[in-house]
């Protein structure tokens, strides 16, 4: 896995009301107002979307 995911801090988007934030690359689909606890199943749910999608 640690060679198919990246981390990458970044600086300030202008969505200070939806912080924070992660995004999926290359798909360029964001999620706001995200806990710590929430980020597994964020990306399990949108892993799993996108691995269905590309089964399509």
């Amino acid at each position: 896995m640690k060679t198919e995911v990246m981390m990458v801090k970044i600086e300030c988007t202008d969505n200070c009301k939806c912080a924070p934030v992660i995004c999926f690359q290359p798909d360029n689909v964001w999620y706001g107002e995200v806990s710590e606890k929430k980020i597994p199943q964020l990306f399990e749910e949108h892993v799993a979307h996108a691995k269905l999608l590309n089964h399509e």
